[in-house]
C-alpha cells in the first residue's frame, strides 16, 4: 500500500491538523497509561511493543513537541492519521513478544485530534525523507 505523506503546510490547509494543546501541562488518565507503557513497562506484552530509551517525562514531551511542529502528516490509513518525525537518533526499540526487533529512530504520534489521547511512541517505520504528496515538497525540506 502507498503511503500517503504530507507536509504540516499541505495537512493544515486541508484541514486535517487539529488545534490541539499537544505539549500541555499535564496528562490525562490515558495519557499517563500510554506513557508509562511506552516509557517504563511493567511487564511482557503480546504483540509489538515500542519503549523509549529515555524514560523521563522531559523527553517524552520534547518528542511529542518535535513531531507536532516538524514532523510529516501520514496519512496512509484516513481512519488513523498520525504525525511523525524522523529523529536523526535512537528514540527506542521495538519488541515482539517480548523479543527484541530493531532499534527506532522515529516518533509516531497517534489520537491527534483528541487532546485527552493523543499519545507518542517511538517507530522503526519512521521515513528518514519523503516527498509531499499534496505540494511535491521534500520532507523535511532541505
Amino acid at each position: 500500500m502507498a503511503r500517503s505523506i504530507y507536509c504540516l503546510e499541505c495537512a493544515a490547509k486541508s484541514g486535517w491538523l487539529p488545534s490541539s494543546s499537544f505539549g500541555a501541562t499535564g496528562f490525562s488518565e490515558y495519557q499517563l497509561e500510554k506513557f508509562v507503557k511506552h516509557t517504563a513497562p511493567t511487564g511482557w506484552a503480546a504483540g509489538p511493543h515500542s519503549v523509549f530509551g529515555d524514560p523521563s517525562a522531559g523527553q517524552y514531551r520534547e518528542y511529542i513537541v518535535l513531531t507536532a511542529a516538524s514532523g510529516y502528516y501520514d496519512r496512509s490509513n484516513p481512519a488513523k492519521p498520525t504525525l511523525c518525525y524522523f529523529a536523526h537518533e535512537k528514540t527506542g526499540n521495538t519488541y515482539l513478544n517480548g523479543r527484541f526487533q530493531t532499534v527506532a529512530s522515529g516518533v509516531r504520534m497517534v489520537c491527534i485530534g483528541d487532546d485527552m489521547r493523543f499519545h507518542a511512541f517511538p517507530d522503526a517505520s519512521i521515513l528518514q525523507s519523503a516527498t509531499c504528496t499534496g505540494c511535491g515538497k521534500s520532507i523535511p525540506a532541505p
